[in-house]
């Protein structure tokens, strides 16, 4: 139960930083992002963290995904499951 939690309690604090961002933060955080990400060649992994940014944050989560051309169904289905 205390992990189930603590991954909330996670979740909770990045939807909370990402949020507390002006909206030309977020830009600059998905270009940076997306710029290191987009070279993960194994797209299984590539969409199993985009999955958790997801689940922080749909719209960061989307916003990502799409910068990197991933398939935002299977982050979908990744992130229910997290």
């Amino acid at each position: 139960t205390h992990c189930i939690s603590s991954a909330a309690s996670d979740v909770y604090k990045r939807q909370v930083i990402y949020r507390g961002f002006s909206k030309q933060e977020r830009t600059n955080l998905i270009n940076n992002l997306a710029g290191d990400l987009g070279k993960v060649q194994n797209s299984s992994v590539k969409h199993k963290m985009l999955s958790h940014f997801y689940k922080a944050d749909s719209e960061y989560g989307t916003r990502l995904t799409k910068a990197v051309n991933g398939d935002l169904k299977m982050v979908k289905q990744l992130a229910a499951n997290l």
